[in-house]
């Protein structure tokens, strides 16, 4: 509810030395221009009057100092006045504006810092796009690897039926064959087989007098 008191960068203006002017801007609007030095010198009438300052004869030490500090203000003041600013200038750069500014250019660094880090943190997305990509890629392998040992799987067990049923019918048609043979052999008689013989003799005379008999080529 009230203002923040600010140090005034300079100091106020002031009246024969040390009276502030705002003293006598304060007066002149009740008092006129020569209120103020008439209420002054009036306080001092007071001050003597009531014997609230004493004068003895150490008096004119008390003159004395003040017209000598009144000498040193005019003739040294300015001198004193610009050392006391520049090493007030100096304690403030020291103590206040140099730890101001530090702290201002780490908050800034730390800002630039965390924007950077947020924009890194921006490419995430894209990241975690990709991985979700080639996670399915992952999976669309994994899948397929297994579709195609389902189907290794699936046609070894088909050969294998289809070899078992291919040795089947062969072992029966060699069976067959073996059966109808030695059937065969049975069925012929010893006669038969002693004509057959002889039937075959005789076609071999035969075919041995007709290829005697073919002109030669």
């Amino acid at each position: 509810n009230f203002p923040v008191l600010r140090r005034p960068e300079t100091c106020p203006p002031t009246r024969l030395g040390f009276i502030p002017e705002a003293w006598f801007q304060a007066l002149y609007d009740k008092t006129g221009v020569t209120g103020p030095y008439v209420f002054g010198f009036g306080f001092i009438t007071y001050l003597l009057s009531k014997e609230i300052v004493i004068v003895e004869h150490q008096f004119s030490h008390f003159l004395a100092f003040w017209l000598a500090f009144y000498w040193l203000h005019r003739k040294f003041g300015d001198r004193i006045a610009k050392a006391l600013d520049k090493k007030t200038e100096h304690l403030d750069e020291k103590m206040f504006l140099k730890p101001l500014r530090d702290t201002r250019e780490s908050s800034e660094k730390v800002i630039k810092d965390l924007e950077k880090t947020i924009w890194q943190e921006g490419g995430q997305k894209y990241i975690f796009d990709a991985k979700r990509e080639n996670i399915d890629l992952q999976l669309e392998s994994a899948y397929r690897q297994r579709l195609a040992e389902v189907h290794q799987g699936v046609k070894r067990r088909l050969d294998y039926h289809m070899e078992v049923e291919n040795l089947h019918k062969t072992v029966e048609q060699k069976h067959m064959v073996n059966w109808i043979v030695s059937n065969v052999i049975k069925g012929i008689t010893p006669q038969q087989e002693k004509d057959s013989m002889l039937k075959c003799i005789a076609d071999l005379k035969a075919l041995a007098q007709k290829q005697k008999a073919a002109p030669a080529v």
